[in-house]
């Protein structure tokens, strides 16, 4: 058994004075080092914030400490205006939790307010403090942020086409509020702009730019972000929407010209058809839609003969579904002087399919079962992008056209039964009967196996 437990001095030759301290008398062991300080400490109740709007509360919370001897008994914390300071709110103990609100204190607007804490163990004692990057005091916030100035399809430049079925980019011009700052931002993704029929709204940092992956996308359709930014005090500001990107196919392109590097008349066209005094065309620098140079076709002829246009031969012939893309530049006055004047006819042996302009109406039609649909006039003095598919040659070929990257409801069947393959285009100025004078200019044309879409 233990007997006496004796705290003397038992010399016998020396003076001066011995020190004792906590003793303890036990029957295991004594944990005699203080615990692992918290790894890490946030102001407020989840991620680390940087501000807040109000003046009577903070809040903290911290990872939790390790101990192996004794374990983790509680915790203490401080709070104060400097780094490990104890201004505010002096060292308090806590029970075994990893997050506190300190209510009823009387804040400053402007001051930024730091926590400390320490661990405490099993035998009592405290670990170093871990303190936190501290918390704003702003003044209470009741506007929401500003919308975002941009938001651009894409990594960085604004794109209106992605070959991606899984992905879709974007990227924004930050946000602004001049009383809690910038906290967040939301997106969502639409098949219209403002939709949220792709994903619903979501919650990012405070980032600039998402990549959302994992989707199931529709090649030919469109898909529109729409971005909103959050402040410090949660509110959420007015949406901001992309101009959409389209998803195309892994494309082949057949053709195409965008009339820059014309070196002789007619370029890289296999010929061109229809030309006299009075049906002209060729390369100009009135209008271009990109770069300097556009192709300029122009009518003078009242009787309603066949106009000028290029001719291009596929050769082998496309057998697949082509998509054809084109711009349009309709002059004042050209809808009124034009009732008809068919720009593209993509021809299938001895049928086609072809888009017209009637008094500015962008038309299609399948001629052979002699069957169009149109949409009202486009306005003139201003660039419109059009484009038209026609499937592989059959019976029933789905026929379908977009103006400026809106695709028209009404489709066609065109009557193909027993072609081979699309053999060639013309492109220009085949008025036929009808009667039209003036210049329409044209540009970007591209011919494709998957949907092309506008420009940026």
């Amino acid at each position: 058994d233990l007997g006496d437990v004796v705290l003397a001095s038992g010399s016998t030759n020396g003076t001066g004075t011995l020190y004792f301290d906590e003793l303890v008398v036990a029957n295991s062991f004594v944990d005699e080092s203080p615990s692992n300080a918290p790894p890490a400490v946030r102001d407020g109740t989840g991620a680390d914030i940087s501000t807040t709007s109000s003046t009577t509360q903070l809040s903290a919370n911290w990872d939790a400490s390790t101990d192996n001897e004794s374990g983790i008994s509680g915790y203490k914390y401080a709070i104060g205006t400097s780094v490990g300071g104890t201004q505010t709110v002096n060292w308090t103990l806590l029970g075994n939790v990893t997050t506190v609100t300190t209510t009823g204190l009387s804040l400053t607007v402007g001051q930024t307010y730091y926590f400390s804490v320490r661990a405490v163990d099993g035998a009592g004692w405290a670990s170093n403090a871990t303190n936190s990057n501290g918390q704003t005091v702003v003044a209470g916030d009741a506007t929401p942020p500003s919308a975002p100035p941009a938001v651009r399809d894409g990594t960085g430049t604004d794109i209106s086409t992605t070959s991606s079925t899984t992905q879709l980019s974007a990227n924004w011009d930050a946000s602004t509020d001049a009383e809690s700052g910038i906290s967040g931002y939301q997106y969502a993704i639409g098949t219209t702009a403002g939709g949220t029929q792709t994903v619903n709204w979501t919650s990012l940092g405070n980032v600039t730019t998402v990549t959302k992956t994992g989707l199931s996308l529709t090649v030919g359709q469109t898909y529109y972000f729409g971005v909103k930014a959050v402040n410090g005090a949660g509110l959420t500001g007015t949406a901001t929407n992309s101009n959409g990107q389209t998803v195309a196919s892994g494309a082949v392109t057949y053709f195409s010209d965008n009339f820059e590097s014309w070196t002789v008349h007619g370029g890289a066209w296999s010929s061109v058809s229809g030309e006299s005094s009075s049906h002209t065309l060729n390369t100009s620098t009135d209008q271009a839609r990109s770069g300097t140079k556009c192709l300029k076709v122009t009518d003078t002829d009242t009787t309603g003969q066949n106009g000028a246009c290029l001719v291009k031969n596929f050769s082998p012939t496309i057998s697949g579904d082509i998509y054809v893309r084109f711009y349009a530049f309709l002059p004042t006055g050209y809808e009124d002087a034009n009732p008809d004047i068919r720009v593209l006819r993509v021809w299938c042996q001895s049928n086609r399919g072809q888009m017209s302009f009637m008094n500015g109406r962008p038309t299609m039609e399948e001629v052979g079962g002699w069957t169009g649909c149109s949409i009202p006039a486009v306005s003139e003095n201003q660039w419109h992008c059009v484009e038209m598919h026609m499937a592989t040659p059959s019976a029933s070929a789905l026929m379908e056209f977009w103006v400026d990257g809106v695709k028209n409801t009404t489709t066609l069947n065109g009557a193909f039964s027993g072609s081979t393959g699309y053999d060639h285009i013309e492109f220009g100025d085949s008025i036929d009967s009808a009667v039209g004078t003036g210049s329409i200019y044209l540009d970007e044309i591209v011919v494709s196996d998957s949907y092309i879409g506008p420009l940026p």
